[in-house]
């Protein structure tokens, strides 16, 4: 008789306000028209297995909703209001975006950033796709970037060592297709030197450790023995240059090449942290999985370091995004 209806009799909320949720699902899901006549209170009661008078506090409900028209005599029946699913419609809407909102807040959001991503999300469109570029010096870096961005709507994302750029006979040829290229604040000037066309397109991005890894480094003591573990004489340049900032002793910062780490040549005794990019081969490598928990337990700590694209600069990004997202054309696009 009632196939929208259902009761978790375990749940928490009330056997009434079960029912209610059901009517209004029934209309929203085109199960119940306007015009149609709902059970009786005894009829949902016996269905249900409730007492009466849940089934009549819920009827009750409804009707101060506006939903139902109770006709002495006649039963219970859904308004005929043309306006009715829109209503219910907006008001779930509305339940739904309060609810993004507060747990957009929740992850420390401020307003600005939550309606930027909401607008993002508004100008995506399946039919049209912008291209981005992201040039560093190091892979390593690279790779936290790109996993960065990869939330952002109706973009793809492709990364560029700068010597590529750098080499390349015709550096605007090879990123003339790209809509937006972000480039860190140390590469800046290289690179629009080398981009005299596509100034327009470039972002300056802020880019630093990520927190989480700053927690980390200063919790070491400042007397402890560092390896480092990386694929990039630019990776190590950078990582060993924040431990020196933060007074760890140079002569105690050690580095092997991630091609000359192996499970065979494990860092020896006497050093307190490992330290390599998220993506390292110690951390994804089953292989050397053993010889981690072996370092740990002997006190040892393992550091993935990461790289953030700073907040502000995220902000920027998605506003660039947005604005060309909203155009049908890219200024200057080949």
């Amino acid at each position: 008789m009632c196939p929208f209806m259902t009761l978790d009799r375990e749940a928490k909320t009330p056997l009434s306000r079960q029912i209610v949720k059901g009517v209004v699902e029934g209309i929203e899901n085109g199960l119940l028209l306007p015009g149609d006549k709902l059970p009786t209170e005894r009829e949902l009661a016996e269905e249900l297995d409730v007492a009466r008078g849940t089934v009549k506090n819920a009827y009750k409900k409804l009707e101060r909703m506006r939903l139902v028209k109770t006709r002495q005599g006649s039963g219970s029946f859904i308004i005929r209001d043309e306006e009715l699913t829109e209503r219910i419609q907006r008001e779930n809407a509305s339940g739904m975006v309060a609810q993004m909102v507060a747990a957009l807040k929740g992850y420390g959001m401020q307003a600005e950033e939550i309606r930027q991503l909401v607008d993002l999300a508004l100008c995506q469109d399946a039919n049209k796709r912008l291209n981005l570029a992201i040039i560093h010096d190091s892979p390593e870096i690279l790779l936290d970037c790109k996993k960065q961005l990869g939330y952002l709507p109706g973009v793809s994302l492709s990364i560029f060592i700068e010597a590529s750029i750098t080499e390349d006979q015709s550096p605007e040829t090879l990123l003339g297709g790209f809509d937006v290229i972000v480039v860190p604040s140390s590469h800046y000037e290289n690179v629009i030197k080398m981009l005299p066309n596509l100034q327009e397109r470039v972002i300056e991005a802020a880019i630093s450790p990520a927190n989480d890894t700053i927690i980390q480094l200063t919790a070491l003591p400042r007397g402890a023995r560092i390896g480092i573990i990386c694929r990039t004489n630019s990776f190590l340049k950078t990582v060993r240059g924040i431990l020196e900032s933060f007074d760890f002793h140079s002569d105690r910062i050690l580095s092997f090449f991630e091609m000359d780490y192996t499970v065979q040549t494990y860092f020896p005794g006497g050093i307190d942290a490992l330290i390599s990019y998220g993506d390292a081969h110690i951390f994804t490598d089953p292989d050397f999985a053993f010889r981690n928990e072996e370092f740990l337990v002997k006190g040892g700590c393992l550091i993935a370091f990461h790289h953030q694209v700073e907040r502000g600069t995220l902000i920027y990004i998605e506003d660039r995004v947005r604005q060309l997202l909203g155009r049908t054309t890219v200024p200057g696009r080949r």
